[in-house]
């Protein structure tokens, strides 16, 4: 058996170091991808919550103005 070529060890060991560093950068792009996902996700949660809140107050008001509990007033809409 042949002893194998330092050339063909250095490039492997290149190609294995360059591969390396792709994924690297790669992984740094998609935890990025992920954080910018979570901040949408996190400000999306908080925009439904307020929307919410929102509601509310807009049928309790609603309620007030008619003279009816909320629950009635959403009864009779339905």
């Amino acid at each position: 058996m042949a002893a194998p070529d330092p050339t063909t060890i250095g490039m492997f060991v290149s190609a294995i170091g360059g591969l390396s560093g792709v994924i690297g950068i790669l992984w740094k792009q998609i935890q990025s991808h992920f954080a910018d996902i979570e901040k949408k996700l996190d400000l999306s949660e908080q925009r439904y919550l307020d929307c919410e809140q929102d509601r509310l107050r807009i049928w309790q008001r609603l309620a007030e103005q008619s003279g009816k509990d909320v629950q009635d007033l959403k009864s009779d809409t339905e």
